[in-house]
Protein backbone atom coordinates (compact mmCIF):
# COMPACT_ATOMS: atom_id res chain seq x y z
CA UNK A 1 0.00 0.00 0.00
CA UNK A 2 1.21 3.47 -0.87
CA UNK A 3 0.57 5.18 2.45
CA UNK A 4 0.47 8.95 2.91
CA UNK A 5 3.40 11.03 1.77
CA UNK A 6 4.81 13.52 4.26
CA UNK A 7 4.54 16.31 5.06
CA UNK A 8 0.95 15.96 6.23
CA UNK A 9 -1.02 18.87 7.67
CA UNK A 10 -4.51 19.62 8.93
CA UNK A 11 -5.79 23.16 8.56
CA UNK A 12 -8.81 23.90 10.73
CA UNK A 13 -10.26 26.52 13.00
CA UNK A 14 -8.73 27.26 16.39
CA UNK A 15 -11.51 26.02 18.65
CA UNK A 16 -9.83 26.72 21.96
CA UNK A 17 -12.22 28.81 23.96
CA UNK A 18 -15.22 27.05 22.41
CA UNK A 19 -15.84 24.61 25.24
CA UNK A 20 -13.75 21.78 23.82
CA UNK A 21 -15.46 21.29 20.46
CA UNK A 22 -13.52 19.42 17.79
CA UNK A 23 -15.72 20.13 14.76
CA UNK A 24 -15.39 18.43 11.38
CA UNK A 25 -11.62 18.66 11.68
CA UNK A 26 -11.87 16.36 14.68
CA UNK A 27 -12.74 13.38 12.52
CA UNK A 28 -9.53 13.81 10.54
CA UNK A 29 -7.49 14.50 13.68
CA UNK A 30 -8.72 11.38 15.48
CA UNK A 31 -8.23 9.23 12.38
CA UNK A 32 -4.61 10.36 12.13
CA UNK A 33 -4.09 9.78 15.86
CA UNK A 34 -5.45 6.24 15.80
CA UNK A 35 -3.52 5.33 12.65
CA UNK A 36 -0.25 6.62 14.11
CA UNK A 37 0.13 9.28 11.41
CA UNK A 38 2.32 12.28 12.18
CA UNK A 39 0.85 15.58 11.04
CA UNK A 40 1.16 19.28 11.72
CA UNK A 41 -1.65 21.49 12.94
CA UNK A 42 -2.41 24.71 11.08
CA UNK A 43 -4.97 26.51 13.20
CA UNK A 44 -6.95 29.42 11.81
CA UNK A 45 -8.76 32.10 13.81
CA UNK A 46 -12.34 32.31 12.54
CA UNK A 47 -12.41 36.11 12.33
CA UNK A 48 -9.15 36.12 10.36
CA UNK A 49 -10.51 33.44 8.04
CA UNK A 50 -13.57 35.57 7.32
CA UNK A 51 -11.49 38.73 7.00
CA UNK A 52 -9.28 37.51 4.19
CA UNK A 53 -7.65 34.13 4.72
CA UNK A 54 -10.65 32.41 3.16
CA UNK A 55 -10.31 34.37 -0.06
CA UNK A 56 -6.57 33.75 -0.11
CA UNK A 57 -7.12 30.02 0.27
CA UNK A 58 -9.65 30.02 -2.54
CA UNK A 59 -7.44 32.04 -4.89
CA UNK A 60 -4.46 29.78 -4.20
CA UNK A 61 -6.51 26.68 -5.05
CA UNK A 62 -6.42 25.16 -1.57
CA UNK A 63 -10.22 25.09 -1.50
CA UNK A 64 -12.95 25.87 -4.03
CA UNK A 65 -15.67 26.04 -1.38
CA UNK A 66 -14.08 28.27 1.22
CA UNK A 67 -14.65 25.59 3.83
CA UNK A 68 -12.33 24.02 6.36
CA UNK A 69 -10.86 21.52 7.10
CA UNK A 70 -8.17 21.30 4.45
CA UNK A 71 -5.83 18.30 4.54
CA UNK A 72 -2.47 18.27 2.76
CA UNK A 73 -0.36 15.26 1.92
CA UNK A 74 1.75 14.35 -1.05
CA UNK A 75 2.02 18.01 -1.98
CA UNK A 76 -1.72 18.39 -2.62
CA UNK A 77 -4.66 19.90 -0.76
CA UNK A 78 -7.84 17.92 -0.14
CA UNK A 79 -11.20 19.27 1.02
CA UNK A 80 -14.51 17.80 2.24
CA UNK A 81 -13.63 15.79 5.30
CA UNK A 82 -15.24 12.44 4.43
CA UNK A 83 -13.86 12.50 0.89
CA UNK A 84 -10.38 13.29 2.23
CA UNK A 85 -10.68 10.53 4.83
CA UNK A 86 -11.86 8.07 2.20
CA UNK A 87 -8.83 8.86 0.03
CA UNK A 88 -6.45 8.60 2.98
CA UNK A 89 -8.03 5.27 3.94
CA UNK A 90 -7.58 3.97 0.42
CA UNK A 91 -3.91 4.95 0.48
CA UNK A 92 -3.51 3.12 3.79
CA UNK A 93 -5.23 -0.03 2.54
CA UNK A 94 -8.26 0.46 4.81
CA UNK A 95 -10.71 1.11 1.96
CA UNK A 96 -11.12 0.12 -1.67
CA UNK A 97 -10.27 -3.58 -1.55
CA UNK A 98 -13.75 -5.04 -0.89
CA UNK A 99 -16.90 -3.58 -2.46
CA UNK A 100 -19.25 -4.94 0.21
CA UNK A 101 -17.05 -3.63 3.04
CA UNK A 102 -16.79 -0.27 1.28
CA UNK A 103 -20.58 -0.11 1.07
CA UNK A 104 -20.85 -0.61 4.83
CA UNK A 105 -18.36 2.20 5.44
CA UNK A 106 -20.13 4.56 3.01
CA UNK A 107 -23.54 3.73 4.45
CA UNK A 108 -22.29 4.45 7.96
CA UNK A 109 -20.67 7.70 6.81
CA UNK A 110 -23.95 8.88 5.25
CA UNK A 111 -25.88 8.15 8.46
CA UNK A 112 -23.32 10.05 10.52
CA UNK A 113 -23.46 13.01 8.11
CA UNK A 114 -27.22 13.20 8.66
CA UNK A 115 -26.74 13.11 12.44
CA UNK A 116 -24.01 15.78 12.25
CA UNK A 117 -26.34 17.98 10.19
CA UNK A 118 -29.10 17.70 12.81
CA UNK A 119 -26.57 18.52 15.54
CA UNK A 120 -25.26 21.52 13.61
CA UNK A 121 -28.75 22.94 13.05
CA UNK A 122 -29.36 22.84 16.80
CA UNK A 123 -25.89 24.13 17.66
CA UNK A 124 -26.31 27.35 15.67
CA UNK A 125 -29.91 27.91 16.76
CA UNK A 126 -31.30 29.74 19.76
CA UNK A 127 -32.05 28.37 23.24
CA UNK A 128 -35.56 27.17 22.37
CA UNK A 129 -34.35 25.18 19.36
CA UNK A 130 -31.54 23.67 21.42
CA UNK A 131 -33.99 22.64 24.10
CA UNK A 132 -36.25 21.08 21.48
CA UNK A 133 -33.30 19.15 20.04
CA UNK A 134 -32.55 17.65 23.43
CA UNK A 135 -36.13 16.91 24.47
CA UNK A 136 -38.09 16.05 21.31
CA UNK A 137 -38.24 12.31 20.56
CA UNK A 138 -37.42 12.83 16.86
CA UNK A 139 -34.26 14.89 17.46
CA UNK A 140 -31.31 13.97 19.68
CA UNK A 141 -32.93 10.81 21.03
CA UNK A 142 -33.68 9.62 17.51
CA UNK A 143 -30.13 10.25 16.33
CA UNK A 144 -28.72 8.28 19.24
CA UNK A 145 -31.10 5.41 18.50
CA UNK A 146 -30.10 5.34 14.83
CA UNK A 147 -26.39 5.43 15.62
CA UNK A 148 -26.79 2.72 18.26
CA UNK A 149 -28.66 0.57 15.71
CA UNK A 150 -25.91 1.20 13.18
CA UNK A 151 -23.25 -0.22 15.50
CA UNK A 152 -25.48 -3.13 16.51
CA UNK A 153 -26.30 -4.06 12.90
CA UNK A 154 -22.66 -3.69 11.87
CA UNK A 155 -21.54 -5.84 14.82
CA UNK A 156 -19.22 -3.08 15.98
CA UNK A 157 -16.71 -4.05 18.63
CA UNK A 158 -15.03 -1.70 21.09
CA UNK A 159 -13.84 1.46 19.33
CA UNK A 160 -15.05 0.26 15.92
CA UNK A 161 -18.37 0.94 14.20
CA UNK A 162 -18.08 -2.00 11.80
CA UNK A 163 -16.99 -5.31 13.29
CA UNK A 164 -13.42 -5.19 14.55
CA UNK A 165 -12.14 -3.29 11.51
CA UNK A 166 -10.58 0.16 11.78
CA UNK A 167 -12.34 2.55 9.40
CA UNK A 168 -12.53 6.30 9.08
CA UNK A 169 -16.15 6.30 10.27
CA UNK A 170 -14.90 5.40 13.75
CA UNK A 171 -13.20 8.78 13.97
CA UNK A 172 -16.09 10.65 12.35
CA UNK A 173 -18.64 9.18 14.75
CA UNK A 174 -16.51 9.82 17.81
CA UNK A 175 -15.99 13.45 16.74
CA UNK A 176 -19.76 13.91 16.48
CA UNK A 177 -20.46 12.30 19.85
CA UNK A 178 -17.69 14.30 21.51
CA UNK A 179 -19.15 17.57 20.18
CA UNK A 180 -22.63 16.50 21.22
CA UNK A 181 -21.53 15.85 24.79
CA UNK A 182 -19.50 19.07 24.87
CA UNK A 183 -22.40 21.24 23.72
CA UNK A 184 -25.45 19.48 25.13
CA UNK A 185 -23.86 17.54 28.01
CA UNK A 186 -23.97 13.83 28.58
CA UNK A 187 -27.37 12.26 29.16
CA UNK A 188 -27.23 9.12 31.28
CA UNK A 189 -30.61 8.03 29.98
CA UNK A 190 -29.43 8.24 26.36
CA UNK A 191 -26.31 6.21 27.12
CA UNK A 192 -28.26 3.57 29.07
CA UNK A 193 -30.84 3.30 26.29
CA UNK A 194 -28.12 2.97 23.64
CA UNK A 195 -25.48 0.63 25.09
CA UNK A 196 -23.66 -0.08 21.82
CA UNK A 197 -23.12 3.65 21.33
CA UNK A 198 -21.96 4.11 24.91
CA UNK A 199 -19.45 1.26 24.64
CA UNK A 200 -18.11 2.66 21.38
CA UNK A 201 -17.68 6.16 22.82
CA UNK A 202 -15.92 5.02 25.97
CA UNK A 203 -13.70 2.55 24.09
CA UNK A 204 -12.65 5.10 21.49
CA UNK A 205 -11.86 7.62 24.20
CA UNK A 206 -9.43 5.19 25.82
CA UNK A 207 -7.05 5.32 22.86
CA UNK A 208 -3.93 7.16 24.06
CA UNK A 209 -3.62 10.04 21.59
CA UNK A 210 -7.36 10.59 21.49
CA UNK A 211 -7.53 10.66 25.29
CA UNK A 212 -4.57 13.05 25.45
CA UNK A 213 -6.22 15.56 23.13
CA UNK A 214 -9.61 15.28 24.83
CA UNK A 215 -8.03 15.76 28.26
CA UNK A 216 -6.29 18.89 27.02
CA UNK A 217 -9.64 20.31 25.96
CA UNK A 218 -12.09 19.00 28.59
CA UNK A 219 -10.54 17.01 31.40
CA UNK A 220 -13.90 16.93 33.21
CA UNK A 221 -15.59 15.10 30.36
CA UNK A 222 -12.82 12.52 30.08
CA UNK A 223 -12.89 11.79 33.80
CA UNK A 224 -16.66 11.63 33.76
CA UNK A 225 -16.67 9.19 30.83
CA UNK A 226 -14.29 6.89 32.63
CA UNK A 227 -16.82 6.23 35.39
Amino acid sequence: MAGLDQPISLKYFDLKGHGGLCGLGGGIRFFFYTQGIQFSDETVVLDEWKAGLKQEAMKSGQTITGHLPIVRFGGRSYIESNAALRLASRRLGLYGTDAEADYCVDMAADIIVEARSAWHDAAVAGPEAREAYCSAPDKRKHQYQVLNALIAQSKGQGPHVIGSSSTFVDAVLFALLWDDVVLFKGDEYLWTANPHLELFFKSYLQQPKVAEWCRSMRLDLVEGSAS
